[in-house]
């Protein structure tokens, strides 16, 4: 029961497509869906987790995202600027409903009152009067709506009553995991009830909504961290070796330069030098992986143009019909080189196969940490009081798990081979050796590019022969 058997069958009978495909559910022994049709209290599947006639199996494929997709998913923002949009949206409601919104944008400027110079302030509670005056806005929208079926502008109205809806929804799960957060953004104020740690509910769903439940991701490692942060170190574990030969990925450490913010307008040469080294020993398709687009574009800025290849870039809100173009590039036969700058962690870096020549290498640029800001301050400040891991759990585990997710790219079967050179000089630091992958155990080292040269001639002409 595909999409396009689903939409053929709902065109014939003219229904909503989607309650016959949540019917259609009913018959069928595998639904694959995005996590948030489980987990996410605003749009779980009622059918299967608040009723009590299934009990499904779960198999959470790629799980390593469910950590940072499960706080989202139990956090929520209200901005300011929505408030006055409703406004004039349902400026000719009646009964009206400027008096719902008067008392929430009177709780919005309390919030401001308190800004005194700064953008951003965070409470441990949400301010009662706040949560009141939203909840009051609500039934004056429902009312409203009832009496004006026909309202022009319905459609619009009823987009900002979910919203509120379900900042109100997710604030019955407040509890010592979170945190309100109050920021602002030029003209505008959002206030954010910060999930730091979903495991509670990620458990309940578990053991009382499901009859079983499987994690699994080539990259949850390591274990204490996802244990801990999904399950609250429930449930048993299970490593399975790589059936790959380690032996064709050749890993190479070029620990002679630093990507860190404060050092990155010295080490755009030593990248693009390392990019032109890959280029000239071999021809073929290589991604260079960033951890911001500023960073690619400082790069992308300084490389030659008389470089022997074509390069394709990641943009910003690249729609997957973009993707998939850049993507038909690398399965085209190609006489010359093609290098992709591409951002760690994004639509390329995780859950596509290129398989056989479609990749021949990767360059990943940096430890992949998180963006330092305050949110991820907040996380760090969270786990150093519960876990006595802050910097691991909020910045270091999640970058590696990006730069693990990166290089393994470059093997999808067993008749892979390929190139990995990883540029940071911290990835020689034990902290970060330590959250290598068993098949990383190999790896070598370059100082400069005279050996990292000698390095990728020797595995290609290894390569050739083995063939």
């Amino acid at each position: 029961m595909t999409r396009a058997v689903i939409e053929r069958y709902a065109r014939k009978h003219t229904i909503c497509p989607f309650e016959f495909s949540l019917y259609v559910s009913y018959f069928v022994d595998v639904i694959i869906c995005d996590y948030n049709y489980v987990f996410d209290p605003r749009t779980h599947l009622i059918r299967y987790f608040d009723e009590q006639n299934y009990k499904p199996i779960l198999l959470i494929d790629e799980a390593h995202n469910l950590i940072s997709r499960s706080r989202d998913m139990y956090s929520s923002t209200i901005l300011k600027s929505d408030m006055i949009k409703l406004r004039r949206l349902g400026s000719k409601l009646k009964p009206t409903i400027r008096t719902g919104i008067k008392h929430v944008l009177e709780a919005f400027d309390k919030y401001e009152e308190q800004f005194d110079n700064k953008s951003f302030i965070t409470f441990k509670s949400l301010n009662n009067d706040f949560y009141e005056a939203l909840r009051y806005l609500m039934k004056k929208v429902e009312n409203a709506l009832k009496e004006n079926p026909k309202y022009p502008r319905k459609i619009e109205v009823l987009d900002s009553y979910f919203a509120i809806m379900g900042f109100t929804k997710i604030y019955e799960y407040y509890n010592d995991a979170y945190l309100t957060n109050i920021e602002k953004i030029g003209d505008d104020i959002s206030i954010t009830i910060q999930c730091l740690d979903a495991s509670k509910f990620l458990l309940d769903i578990i053991k009382n909504k499901s009859y079983g439940t499987v994690f699994f991701s080539a990259t949850m490692y390591p274990l204490d961290y996802y244990k801990e942060l999904l399950t609250q170190n429930e449930g048993e574990t299970l490593k399975i070796q790589s059936p790959f030969d380690h032996q064709r990925l050749k890993l190479i450490m070029l620990d002679s330069i630093s990507t860190r913010y404060q050092d990155r307008g010295q080490s755009i040469q030593g990248v693009v030098d390392t990019i032109t080294s890959v280029v000239n020993e071999k021809r073929g398709n290589y991604i260079v992986f960033f951890p911001s687009y500023q960073y690619l574009n400082q790069v992308l800025e300084n490389i030659p143009l008389d470089i022997n290849a074509d390069i394709l870039v990641q943009k910003r809100d690249m729609d997957f019909a973009l993707r998939d173009l850049i993507l038909e590039k690398f399965k085209t036969q190609i006489d010359k080189t093609q290098i992709a700058f591409f951002v760690m962690g994004g639509m390329f870096a995780e859950g596509i196969d290129y398989i056989g020549d479609m990749l021949n290498g990767v360059i990943v640029v940096g430890v992949g940490l998180p963006m330092l800001n305050e949110i991820n301050n907040q996380l760090k400040d969270y786990y150093q009081s519960h876990f006595k891991k802050g910097f691991d759990y909020a910045y270091r585990n999640p970058g590696m798990n990006k730069v693990i997710q990166a290089v393994g790219r470059v093997i999808r079967t067993q008749n892979d081979y390929g190139i990995a050179i990883l540029i940071d000089d911290r990835f020689s630091h034990q902290a970060y050796r330590k959250l290598y992958p068993l098949e990383w155990k190999a790896y070598q080292t370059a100082k400069n590019q005279k050996q990292l040269k000698k390095i990728l001639s020797e595995f290609w002409q290894l390569m050739d022969e083995s063939k």
